[in-house]
């Protein structure tokens, strides 16, 4: 009996290192940040830069109506370093849940671990240096030339500031990419605010998270009727422009008739409060 005894003692022994050895393994990838993220409709932040603390705040006041919302961040640095930095710069993020993940946004199996082909929303970041929008072009490349990708088309909000990149990162990323010209548009913002005492504070008001905002809402209700008739359709929205499969446009005709899949361009307190119920509602 002794020597069935020690092979059992032997066999179990070697059956709790293994699993020892296992959970060990996947403590590190977790506290690593190499763990595969496991979310649906989330918002994805690919890059590490200073800006990256404005996105998390905006987003964290744009789920505020959300329920279980998540924000993961994609970036080359100690996932834990990242988590300190967010929570001194951004404190706390309400129901909004931040998710970090240590890893290079131009490498394909990285990208694998933020769960792109489930996220409502993908950013990219120009990390600082040189050549910024080298590292961002090569991440939309990476992004839409991925392996066994969903088949429908990402959202994709990337951020360029060398307007001499602009085609190439058009190119890469074809119709699944917006791209944000930030030192042109910053530009623009700072000449037309010199010319206009107070206009930076309405660029304040409806560009970020607080108070009210412009938001693009289909709404299949009005389909047939004219934009002006669109315009009464609310009493605690206000409808400025129409984007349909030519592009936005801000106050079009008001004799202009919405078509199915057009979107009215509105300025609302949040996106679940444009309502119809104004006299342009009525049948």
């Amino acid at each position: 009996f002794v020597l069935p005894t020690l092979g059992g003692v032997f066999i179990i022994s070697s059956l709790i290192g293994v699993l020892s050895n296992v959970v060990q393994s996947k403590m590190e990838d977790l506290r690593k940040g190499r763990s595969l993220v496991l979310e649906q409709n989330h918002s994805v932040i690919l890059g590490w830069s200073p800006q990256v603390f404005t996105v998390i705040s905006e987003l964290v006041a744009a789920n505020a109506n959300q329920r279980d919302p998540c924000v993961v961040i994609l970036g080359e640095r100690d996932k834990v370093a990242m988590e300190a930095e967010i929570r001194d710069a951004v404190g706390k993020t309400g129901r909004t849940r931040v998710v970090c993940r240590s890893g290079s946004p131009i490498v394909l199996g990285d990208l694998d671990l933020v769960g792109l082909d489930t996220a409502r929303a993908i950013i990219v970041l120009s990390p600082p240096g040189d050549d910024p929008d080298s590292s961002a072009i090569k991440t939309v490349l990476a992004i839409t030339n991925r392996p066994g990708r969903k088949a429908e088309p990402h959202h994709i909000v990337a951020e360029i500031a060398d307007p001499r990149n602009l085609e190439a990162a058009r190119l890469v990323g074809r119709e699944e990419v917006e791209i944000v010209l930030t030192g042109d548009l910053i530009s623009r913002i700072i000449a037309q605010t010199c010319r206009q005492s107070g206009l930076s504070v309405v660029y304040q008001e409806l560009l970020d998270f607080g108070g009210d905002e412009i938001y693009f809402k289909e709404e299949p209700a009005l389909v047939g009727k004219t934009f002006g008739e669109a315009v009464l359709g609310f009493e605690d929205s206000a409808v400025m422009g129409l984007c349909s499969a030519a592009g936005p446009r801000l106050n079009p005709p008001m004799d202009t008739v919405l078509k199915p899949g057009d979107q009215l361009i509105a300025v609302s307190a949040d996106d679940d409060t444009i309502r119809l119920g104004g006299p342009g509602a009525a049948a």
